[in-house]
This record gives structure tokens, C-alpha cells and sequence, in this order.
């Protein structure tokens, strides 16, 4: 997709959509709706979105919903997901930015308010990359650049959908900031 070879990059979906279990094509699919949102392709990246909506509910199709401006959606469904899973911050994050979108801010502020007294040592800057991308969302440079660079400082690996590749991120990518986190380990 990167590449610009969009008929190699469904080619190869649909392959693996016939030999693989549905779990790992529907994180491709997720995947490749991401890359057409880097690529400023928005239209395609809404079809593959749409795509995960069709598999069963998951953390997938909360962002999904998400990326598609579904923002009623995906708040239900991040409020089914945190439930079920408290202390995952990523979770927390795509409930409060899903709240923040539907014109709740002090129910999105409250939760991100609870996500800040979850440290716990050894989360890897996990609940600093969760609340970077809220603030990134709500548009608070310092408060994002302060949370990635807790982030990676305290061991958040660079992965193929993090940082510069994070679509929450993506207006800030090019900044001197930026490019400051990450290079912050050489």
C-alpha cells in the first residue's frame, strides 16, 4: 500500500482471506484500512474499515467505527470493551476520544481523569501512549508530546502502527517534536 501498488495489496488480502483464519484477515484488513488513512486515501480506507464491521464485535471494530466517524458506535462499543477489560488503557483511550467526539468532554475528561491513576510500574509507557493519542485527538500539542516522550522513555516500542505510523499522530509526524521522540534512543 505504501508502495502505491493497491491491486498487489488486495491480491494479496484476498489470498489470504481463502488460507488464513479469520482472525489474522481481519487484523490485514484492519492494517490496510490504517495505511489508506496515512496515505490520505480515506475513501478506501473506509471500505476495509467497513469490511471488520462485517466480523464479530471486537476491539477492531470499536476503532473501526471509530476511523469511520461512527462516534455513537464506537462509544458503545468501547464501553462494552472496557468493561470487560478495566485496566487496558489503549481501551480507556478509544472510549475517551469517542466521548470527546460526541461532545462529552467532562465524561471524557473524567476517564481520562481514572486512566491517570492507573500507573502501575512495568506498563512499558503503555497509559502514555493511550493518553498521547487522547491528547493528540483533543488538539493539546504540549500534552501529547509530553505523554509520547513518557512513553518511549519508559520502553514503548516503536511497532509497525505506533508513533509515525499511528494515525492520531499523523498531524504532528513531521515536527521537530517528533522527530525528537523518535530518535530519543540513539
Amino acid at each position: 500500500i505504501r508502495n502505491g501498488d493497491d491491486n498487489l495489496a488486495k491480491s494479496f488480502l484476498e489470498k489470504i482471506a481463502l488460507t488464513e483464519r479469520g482472525d489474522l484477515y481481519r487484523e490485514l484488513v484492519m492494517d490496510a484500512g490504517l495505511e489508506y488513512l496515512l496515505k490520505d486515501k480515506p475513501e478506501v480506507a473506509y471500505t476495509y474499515f467497513r469490511e471488520v464491521l462485517t466480523f464479530e464485535s471486537d476491539e477492531n471494530s470499536a476503532f473501526a467505527e471509530l476511523y469511520l466517524g461512527n462516534y455513537n458506535a464506537a462509544e458503545m462499543a468501547f464501553e462494552t470493551l472496557v468493561k470487560e477489560n478495566p485496566h487496558d488503557s489503549k481501551l480507556q483511550a478509544g472510549l475517551a476520544i469517542s466521548k470527546f467526539k460526541n461532545e462529552k468532554q467532562s465524561e471524557a475528561n473524567e476517564l481520562i481523569q481514572q486512566l491517570e491513576k492507573q500507573r502501575e510500574p512495568y506498563q512499558f509507557g503503555t497509559l502514555d501512549y493511550a493518553l498521547a493519542q487522547y491528547y493528540a485527538v483533543v488538539n493539546d500539542e504540549n500534552a501529547m508530546y509530553h505523554h509520547l516522550m513518557k512513553a518511549v522513555a519508559a520502553g514503548h516500542r516503536y511497532k509497525p502502527h505506533t508513533f509515525q505510523n499511528d494515525i492520531f499522530f499523523k498531524k504532528y509526524k513531521d515536527t521537530k517534536k517528533f522527530n525528537q521522540i523518535m530518535t530519543f534512543w540513539h
